[in-house]
């Protein structure tokens, strides 16, 4: 048996509807502006439900988040995604060298995160496994 929504923290409910009904506005708009100005809107409506969801948590629910990291996380992908953008629009790359690039740029984000938040002894029987590094 499926059950209906049930909110589990104060606001959540309200919040749901909000972007539900955000999603059924911006469907007439798309016609007149354009698909990027609708994705422009569902990325900012979904911003300030992220961010209202954050205050009315740490109003009731107080959680200490990694602010710092979660902003540095969110720069490094910023600043991957330029350097793609700005490749991609002077190098008029084909389909296939695109594809590798964007998995060079991956690589990169999962080496630097692996690099801060893992620990080498964390790592070593999975590098162990891979022949990469001896017992």
């Amino acid at each position: 048996m499926v059950q209906a929504h049930r909110p589990h923290a104060m606001g959540s409910d309200t919040l749901y509807r909000g972007k539900r009904r955000g999603g059924t506005l911006h469907r007439p708009i798309c016609r007149r502006m354009g698909i990027y100005e609708l994705v422009l809107g569902l990325v900012v409506s979904n911003g300030v439900i992220m961010l209202a969801s954050y205050f009315l948590g740490q109003k009731y629910y107080p959680i200490r988040y990694p602010l710092k990291a979660i902003a540095g996380y969110s720069l490094l992908t910023a600043v991957l995604y330029a350097i793609e953008q700005v490749i991609a629009t002077y190098a008029h790359l084909g389909q296939f060298t695109s594809i590798a690039l964007n998995l060079c740029l991956l690589l990169i984000f999962v080496l630097v995160v692996l690099k801060i938040e893992v620990k080498r002894e964390d790592l070593r029987p999975i590098l162990v496994k891979l022949k990469l590094s001896k017992k």
